[in-house]
């Protein structure tokens, strides 16, 4: 077995909103990822990350850990002298100190993406280095500047040395980004988020029916995630659920998963279509179309569109042919 198949023993199921991700990864880093793709799909209101880590080539502890420590203090922003590394059985455990919530989300970052890591154990203490009453009135600030999220739908607290988010956001994505606009200004012990996902009414599935195919001869962007020129297949995740759809090369090295409102064209498309917004120089891609179905996938604006329109930027628009498996 190559590691194409190793590679690619792995499930996705959705239902009322939720992401179940099952089988197995060859590192935590690909786990973690996969997780983190999955929730940043529109509509997507939880994740189930029940994938295994089944490493292609074992290492030992002591290997682990001194590429763990060398890697923190090649960090000039990590401080590593105050934190401890532990390894057992592939899973690192991180324990110590540190000034602010950047330095511990840092430490982990680092780690995560070593060869031979099968799981990460964060236990590094934030000290709290200013008031929580100046720590609130920032996140607040930056939570009204932020282009994706609507501030008024969310409640800052400060209770000792935990910051707490309260309220309600349309999608994953949005909590992720109240989350990090968080821990850029927080210095607490804990940072706790309990905001809930709701969703608008109007939002519509995705009308994709057959397989598609589709050259594309640039790199370009889907979401956060950059896919480079090549071939790929568009497709439902599962036959039967047109929620989820997967954008994979024909090599298998790179994939996607996607999800968005209802497109509709004017006219029945005579052509699989794939149409993308250049900003500069990124194509980021903003709708998709089947030949002979004239509702289509709109993707969500990236916060760099956002920002873009805002500006006044006006994106060129291009678009790549493909073809369906409905067509004859």
């Amino acid at each position: 077995m190559g590691p194409e198949d190793h590679f690619n023993r792995h499930r996705v199921a959705v239902k009322d909103g939720v992401v179940t991700l099952a089988g197995f990864v060859s590192s935590y880093w690909e786990r973690d990822a996969a997780e983190k793709a999955a929730k940043r799909i529109y509509g997507v209101r939880g994740v189930a990350n029940d994938l295994e880590v089944k490493l292609l080539e074992a290492r030992t502890d002591p290997e682990i850990a001194r590429d763990a420590v060398h890697e923190l203090q090649s960090h000039i922003s990590i401080p590593a002298n105050d934190i401890k590394v532990t390894v057992s059985g592939g899973w690192v455990t991180l324990e110590g100190r540190v000034d602010w919530q950047y330095q511990k989300v840092l430490a982990e970052s680092a780690v995560k993406k070593l060869r031979g890591v099968v799981g990460v154990s964060n236990k590094i203490g934030v000290k709290p280095a200013v008031s929580p009453s100046d720590i609130k009135s920032k996140i607040e600030d930056a939570l009204r500047r932020s282009a994706e999220l609507d501030a008024r739908r969310i409640t800052v607290e400060t209770d000792g040395g935990t910051v707490k988010l309260y309220g309600s956001v349309r999608a994953w994505a949005e909590r992720e980004e109240a989350e990090e606009v968080m821990k850029r200004y927080t210095c607490m012990v804990v940072a706790a988020l309990s905001l809930l996902i709701g969703l608008a009414s109007s939002f519509a599935s995705p009308q994709i029916e057959g397989e598609l195919k589709v050259n594309v001869p640039f790199t370009f962007y889907v979401g956060n995630t950059e896919l480079p020129a090549g071939e790929y297949t568009i497709k439902r995740v599962l036959p039967s659920d047109p929620d989820v759809l997967e954008i994979r090369s024909s090599d298998g090295k790179a994939a996607v998963l996607i999800s968005g409102q209802a497109a509709v064209s004017t006219t029945t498309p005579a052509k699989t279509e794939l149409i993308f917004k250049k900003y500069g120089s990124v194509p980021v891609l903003s709708q998709i179309f089947e030949a002979g179905n004239q509702t289509g996938v709109e993707l969500p604006k990236l916060l760099q569109e956002e920002r873009a329109g805002k500006g006044g930027a006006k994106p060129e628009r291009q678009s790549v042919g493909g073809k369906s498996s409905k067509e004859k």
